[in-house]
């Protein structure tokens, strides 16, 4: 649906007095060189550790966290909805639980909370009361884990992560009794290597989506290698080790490979559909074919010209409703039908969206007079994402408070964010979202967005695209 369209009648923002019913989002600062006493609202005032900075920050804010490592003394406890995001990546910024000494998991992340950009490591959760998740554990799937490594964490069940969603994120080296690397979660564009457990090497009880698992492995009388009681879509599955079911156990396999795996059945009382595996069952588009990798040898899965694999899938079965990319970043869908695999034969990165607000008919900075009329209009191309589900987001900051409207409920405080509305992506002609007049004098930035998935949560993990225009009242 064309979500302004329906709105756009309702959707008059008067901002006059908005700024004394909203307080603002802060942000907090975490450096290796900082010191917990000062008060982390700049680097000059920096945290010094992780859990300081948690423990200041309150729904809606975040803390940011500079390159370093930063060493666990017990498990840091999230219960406030926050995001933690580090400034450089997983590469620049570890988190290291130190597992031997502390025995205790790295994080507790409570619902709707974000971490994104670190590398987690030896995380430990072996107690028989809270065995769960050595690296992460999440309260609920709401819970986003983006852009980040955990290597080298240990559980009862869930080596890396108890039920958590991650997003590009690395599992590598992991080890649980039941689940090396997670436990009823949902993984898109991961790869998860190397991780071990009786029960499930990789995954157990989870939904992959454009995943690799190669090398995890189980005890020598285990089961499944990388996947136990699990969904994949569009996974590929190579070099995993387990005494039943090699790759995947009592899993459902859609548009996947499974080839190469070090044990018969590779994949054992499992369903598949559209899938490419050296034992899978004769019809509903299924294929024992090789795949036909470029260069196996070297852990370069993606498809050979030629390969079976190529166009061979089931739209349907893609996972297009969460994520539209391939695990290179690549349009899922490519040539009309989707290949098998975590990766699409020859495609492209996708057209970007184009989305502008503007103030005035003007994308910059614009000055009026206090008594002057504003119209602020949004215009949206969907490019090839035509169709996507997304939430629509109209906000607006003005003297350090944000503003938010809700269809419904109208301006609400940053903090608890609701979207516009929610629909398909389509053709958004340049629509009014504002025509008033009489603001007082200020500095105001309008913001124009939409994210993905369609979910009511303001993810700015990605996929995400935003634009802002200022207008300065005198």
């Amino acid at each position: 649906m064309n979500c302004f369209k329906v709105l756009t009648g309702a959707f008059i923002i008067v901002l006059v007095g908005m700024v004394t019913q909203l307080s603002s989002a802060a942000t907090y600062y975490v450096s290796t060189s900082g010191n917990d006493a000062n008060t982390g609202t700049s680097w000059d005032t920096a945290k010094k550790t992780i859990r300081a900075g948690v423990n200041v920050a309150g729904n809606g804010n975040t803390v940011l966290v500079a390159n370093g490592e930063y060493l666990l003394s017990g498990q840091i406890v999230v219960s406030n909805n926050i995001a933690i995001r580090s400034v450089n990546g997983p590469t620049e910024t570890i988190i290291n639980g130190n597992g031997p000494v502390t025995f205790s998991r790295c994080f507790y992340l409570g619902s709707d909370c974000t971490l994104d950009g670190f590398t987690v490591i030896n995380g430990y959760a072996l107690y028989p009361s809270n065995a769960y998740g050595g690296g992460v554990y999440c309260a609920s799937t709401n819970t986003i884990i983006t852009n980040c490594t955990l290597t080298d964490n240990l559980a009862g069940i869930g080596g890396a992560a108890w039920r958590s969603t991650l997003n590009n994120c690395t599992l590598a080296g992991n080890s649980a009794g039941t689940a090396g690397a997670t436990y009823q979660s949902t993984l898109n564009n991961c790869t998860l290597t190397g991780n071990s457990a009786y029960l499930g090497g990789g995954t157990f009880q989870s939904t992959l989506n454009n995943c690799t698992l190669t090398g995890n492995f189980t005890d020598p009388y285990g089961s499944g290698g990388a996947a136990y009681q699990s969904t994949l879509n569009n996974c590929t599955l190579t070099g995993n080790s387990a005494l039943i079911g090699s790759a995947a156990y009592q899993s459902t396999l859609n548009n996947c490979i499974v080839y190469y795996n070090n044990g018969t059945p590779q994949c054992d009382a499992a369903t598949m559909h559209h899938t490419c595996a050296p034992d899978a069952p004769a019809g509903d588009g299924n294929i024992t074919n090789e795949p036909m990798f470029v260069d196996r040898n070297n852990g370069n899965y993606r498809l050979s010209a030629g390969s079976s694999c190529i166009n061979a899938g089931d739209n349907s079965l893609a996972p297009t409703n969460l994520t539209t990319v391939d695990l290179d970043g690549n349009l899922r869908i490519w040539n009309i039908t989707v290949d098998m695999g975590a990766y699409e034969y020859g495609s492209v990165p996708p057209t970007p969206i184009e989305l502008v607000i503007e103030a005035n008919g003007c994308t910059d900075n614009v000055t009026i007079n206090n008594s002057a009329n504003l119209s602020i209009t949004v215009q949206l191309d969907p490019g090839e994402y035509t169709g996507v589900n997304v939430d629509w987001w109209v906000f607006a900051c003005s003297e350090s408070s944000w503003f938010y409207k809700d269809s419904v409920a109208g301006w609400i405080q940053a903090g608890a964010w609701h979207p516009v509305c929610q629909g398909t992506l389509g053709y958004l002609p340049a629509t009014e979202v504002l025509n008033t007049s009489g603001l007082r004098t200020g500095l105001y930035t309008f913001y124009f967005a939409v994210d993905y998935p369609m979910d009511g949560i303001l993810n700015l993990d990605g996929p995400i695209l935003v634009d802002a225009v200022n207008v300065t009242v005198q």
